[in-house]
């Protein structure tokens, strides 16, 4: 096969190879996309019925915390080591921004078009310009280009292709050799799709693993679970039953004397009481 042949046969399998690739990251668009709004639903759901609650919460763990710390401080003395402070409120229904920048279907549009392969001819005058010993710089070097552009008359009148082909690409000027700007210009092209499509396969796979990791993913298809069963009403009625267990121990701490036994116990025993129930549980 011919040197200016063989280049758009394997520009032929690359493009074949980057529309693949492009089907490919579309179709991870799509799937994105289906859940990232699947998420968003839930999202909306989740901060409608639980924000009240986990602000709720913390707002105690906040009374508590004060409490915890005037005990710890009448008892001790100031210099003790305080209460560890409650984490701070937290927002698990805020989902991470879909990335963007989208293939850009008009890179496929813009496919430059590949000229067809040079012909005997063309090559035969490339070659001839090349080689002519009417060219020589100097007498030294016109026997040796006599000789050559002998070679070049009889590949011509076999209708050598290859010989030509191979004699103008192994020319040290560029523009000497078969392969045309217009095929350069294609694989060019075909470069800058592949390195568009492989970019945005890499957003894509990060942001979906990011929204597989987030707590909401995993109210999506809750485990062991009927499936008429709601997961954010079970998750607030933990909350609820939590909040209810903090406001006896902010009852309490609100009312123990400090020098008491009872205010001893209080402040060993309460760094014990299980932490608010995470949403994904």
């Amino acid at each position: 096969m011919s040197f200016d042949a063989l280049a758009p046969v394997v520009d032929t399998r690359r493009r074949e190879a980057l529309m693949l690739l492009w089907s490919s990251v579309q179709a991870q668009e799509l799937a994105c996309a289906t859940l990232h709004r699947r998420l968003q639903d839930l999202a909306q759901r989740a901060r409608t019925l639980l924000e009240p609650l986990h602000l709720e919460l913390h707002m105690l763990e906040q009374q508590l915390h004060c409490a915890l710390q005037y005990l710890h401080t009448a008892s001790q003395g100031p210099a003790s080591a305080a209460p560890t402070a409650p984490p701070p409120h937290e927002q698990p229904w805020l989902l991470p921004a879909y990335p963007a920048g989208a293939l850009d279907a008009r890179l496929i549009l813009q496919e430059p078009e590949v000229a067809p392969p040079a012909s005997l001819k063309t090559l035969y005058r490339r070659a001839a310009r090349r080689y002519h010993p009417d060219l020589s710089p100097d007498e030294a070097s016109r026997p040796g280009l006599e000789q050559q552009m002998a070679q070049i008359n009889l590949a011509y009148a076999r209708g050598d292709r290859r010989y030509l082909e191979a004699l103008l690409m192994a020319a040290t000027d560029p523009a000497a050799r078969p392969t045309s700007g217009s095929a350069s210009a294609h694989t060019q092209w075909l470069q800058r799709c592949e390195q568009a499509a492989r970019l945005r396969h890499q957003e894509l796979h990060a942001f979906q693993a990011e929204l597989c990791s987030h707590p909401l993913h995993a109210l999506l298809c809750p485990a062991n679970t009927a499936p008429d069963a709601d997961p954010l009403k079970a998750h607030a009625e933990q909350l609820r039953r939590h909040m209810a267990q903090r406001r006896r121990e902010l009852y309490i701490g609100q009312r123990v004397k400090p020098q008491s036994e009872l205010a001893a116990a209080f402040l060993t025993q309460l760094p014990r009481a299980p932490s608010a129930p995470a949403l994904s549980s």
